[in-house]
């Protein structure tokens, strides 16, 4: 009887090794795969383009046909060395799918960035909206509180650069508070990384003005 109990433990334990052996291969293969999808993201020049290693912006809406930013950003972005990163979309609503993609790019980026010896120091969701009328005469721009992280100071510098812009700075829990997209980078990168992670909503006005986001983008490249 003890002879047959250790056969059978013999028998489970060349199971067990084999199911471990396969396992881990698995995991090879899937990691290989996400690497190849983060690399199909980063190839795609119309949804990435990299400058800066210093920060990242996304453009949910920037691909959408006819949208505001859309033609400044474009003939803005081929100056990669006054612009930090920027992720672009056609994503108005904001799904999880684009957020799932980004933080997806995001990693890849910050794992083959180790070598510029220089950590990302901000993820900026940037979007535009038409607002009050005073508003949109101080060329306005809204910094979500509802889902931001970052060190006092981090906000307090990136407050006053705006400002420097031409841009007048609120802040908002509200309608321009952050969506899924900050939301889910939060929780990607805010525990783990020194990181600064907002929404800025800017009014139209300012969102149209090339020579204020000409300057948003120069400031934000060495921020």
């Amino acid at each position: 009887m003890n002879s047959e109990i250790s056969e059978d433990l013999e028998k489970a334990k060349d199971v067990l090794k084999d199911l471990i052996q396969r396992v881990s291969g698995l995991r090879t293969a899937l990691e290989s795969f996400e690497r190849s999808m983060r690399g199909k993201d980063i190839k795609d020049s119309e949804v990435y383009v990299r400058g800066t290693p210093n920060g990242f912006i996304c453009l949910p809406t920037v691909l959408t046909p006819g949208d505001s930013m859309s033609g400044i950003m474009e003939d803005l972005s081929p100056t990669a060395s006054k612009t930090p990163s920027l992720i672009k979309a056609a994503d108005p609503e904001e799904s999880m799918e684009l957020a799932e993609r980004t933080i997806r790019l995001l990693e890849w980026e910050m794992e083959n960035r180790r070598e510029d010896m220089m950590s990302p120091g901000f993820v900026i969701v940037l979007r535009w909206a038409n607002m009050f009328e005073s508003l949109e005469q101080s060329g306005t721009g809204v910094i979500g509180k509802r889902y931001l992280t970052g060190s006092a100071q981090q906000l307090k510098d990136f407050t006053k650069m705006l400002k420097k812009t031409g841009i007048a700075v609120a802040f908002d829990d509200g309608e321009y508070g952050g969506g899924l997209l900050t939301y889910e980078l939060l929780r990607a990168f805010g525990q783990t990384q020194d990181i600064l992670i907002a929404q800025l909503t800017l009014s139209r006005q300012a969102a149209t003005d090339r020579a204020i986001m000409s300057r948003l983008l120069e400031m934000l490249s060495s921020f």
